[in-house]
């Protein structure tokens, strides 16, 4: 069961993968009947591996549920029904061969420092789970003084764990379960890697990917060169396969953000509401004694000076919001104008977490999804290479530009993009591979299946209150 996790989400990616075969839930629904079986029944059997009908039944009653709510029928469409059936023993099955193979191989223990290091993470994650639940039943006592905070964050805990995993569980046993979990996943990860580590890609290989890949980027950037900003940064944060070809126009620069720490004022969005509802009134009044010559001409005056009124307040709130980061920007501008490195007070005060050692990508010649504001293009556009500018304040907060330089238009050069490309063919070979040994081990002889426990279970729709 330790999979629950993975499994949920995958059955989450299956609900849309099979949308076209989804039945609107029948008004008439069909009796069905309710089989005893062996709880201790083994559904799923490989080597001394099992799975028994009882955690089978949790995880289908659990998922089944979520397909119902999905507008799944059921209790109907035995097709559906089955698929999900099927799904859900494919995962297990999985999971245990892996399990099993890594035994057979040798690779059923970890070594004690690494057990050491799963059991600091679970701790760590099974008190922030008891923190949180706590501070809700805290919450729910001080409105109710029924509530005894104890059982409630235990009862949090069995829902919790019932969400992912079917099963309910006390704080203890989730603290458990989560080192178990841990520990088969570092397991497998560990015969994993053993099992892939001769795979390669050749020289020519990635020769062959770079060649088509620098022209399809440079199709796409030729048509979308705006599309060019957030793909090549999204590389940079967070890997995949290189952007190859950059179009003309872009720059790089470093970046020194600094964002309020205190949420704006309620009254602020308060104002705000008020003024769409002022603006409604306006233009309805306005046709009224414009157009057709009613009354109202007294009411549009007033209706001028409250909006003047409230975009004021609304200002001194935006000021009042954002004093305290302007007066960190402008401390950070000061040390700058005393001659620290842009480097250094960058790393001192930046919060941009999408920066990397490159810095941040921008032009003034296109306009991409994820951009910078009109604010912070309109003052980049004064600085040259080597300067950097006054803060310069928008909607996300107080910002310090530094201009690095021109990102180089054109191809990237084979030889620097090469170890970024092996990087990320060798993953997708990895993955090919490991999916190649999985099916070859689920059709060894060593899995046994039970089909018809496995296709015993009907969906039991879950009793309301």
């Amino acid at each position: 069961m330790k999979k629950a996790f993975a499994l949920l989400f995958a059955l989450i990616m299956a609900l849309s993968a099979v949308g076209c075969g989804v039945a609107p839930a029948a008004d008439d629904t069909a009796d069905t009947e309710v089989i005893s079986h062996d709880p201790e029944a083994p559904i799923v059997t490989v080597g001394d591996e099992v799975v028994t009908f009882a955690e089978y039944q949790e995880l289908f009653n659990t998922y089944a549920e979520y397909y119902a709510m999905m507008g799944y029928d059921m209790t109907n469409d035995q097709e559906t029904v089955e698929s999900l059936q099927n799904f859900i023993v494919d995962t297990l099955v999985e999971e245990k061969v892996i399990a099993y193979q890594a035994r057979e191989n040798g690779y059923d223990e970890l070594s004690d420092e690494k057990l050491a290091e799963i059991e600091v993470t679970a701790a760590a994650e099974l008190e922030n789970m008891a923190a949180m639940f706590r501070e809700q039943a805290e919450e729910e006592a001080a409105a109710d003084s029924t509530v005894n905070v104890d059982e409630r964050v235990e009862e949090l805990f069995g829902d919790e764990s019932e969400y992912y995993t079917g099963i309910r569980m006390t704080q203890e046993e989730m603290g458990q379960w989560i080192v178990d979990y841990y520990t088969e996943n570092a397991i497998n990860e560990v015969f994993r890697e053993a099992m892939l580590a001769d795979v390669t890609v050749s020289d020519e290989e990635i020769a062959a990917w770079y060649e088509e890949a620098v022209a399809e980027d440079a199709e796409i950037y030729a048509e979308n060169p705006e599309h060019y900003k957030d793909d090549k940064e999204s590389e940079e944060l967070y890997g995949d396969y290189p952007v190859l070809y950059a179009p003309e126009g872009y720059k790089r620069m470093l970046h020194i953000l600094i964002m309020p720490e205190d949420p704006m004022a309620d009254e602020y969005y308060d104002k705000e509401t008020a003024i769409e509802t002022l603006k409604a009134e306006y233009g309805e009044l306005a046709f009224a004694v414009n157009i057709e010559g009613g009354d109202g001409a007294a009411r549009l005056k007033e209706i001028e000076g409250e909006y003047k009124q409230l975009v004021a307040d609304m200002e001194k709130l935006e000021k009042e919001y954002f004093a305290p980061a302007l007066a960190k920007a402008k401390e950070a501008y000061g040390k700058l104008e005393a001659g620290e490195a842009f480097e250094k007070v960058m790393e001192e005060y930046t919060q941009d977490t999408e920066q990397t050692e490159k810095g941040r990508l921008i032009s003034n010649q296109y306009v991409a999804d994820y951009d910078w504001s009109n604010e912070i293009k309109a003052e980049f556009a004064t600085l040259k290479p080597g300067e950097y500018s006054a803060v310069v304040q928008d909607d996300e907060g107080c910002h310090i530009l530094y201009y690095l330089g021109e990102e180089p238009a054109g191809a990237v050069e084979l030889e620097a993009a090469k170890e970024a490309i092996r990087e990320q063919l060798v993953l997708e070979a990895q993955e090919e591979e490991w999916m190649a040994l999985i099916e070859a081990w689920k059709n060894d002889g060593s899995v046994v299946l039970d089909h018809d426990l496995i296709h015993s279970l009907s969906y039991q729709p879950a009793a309301m209150g």
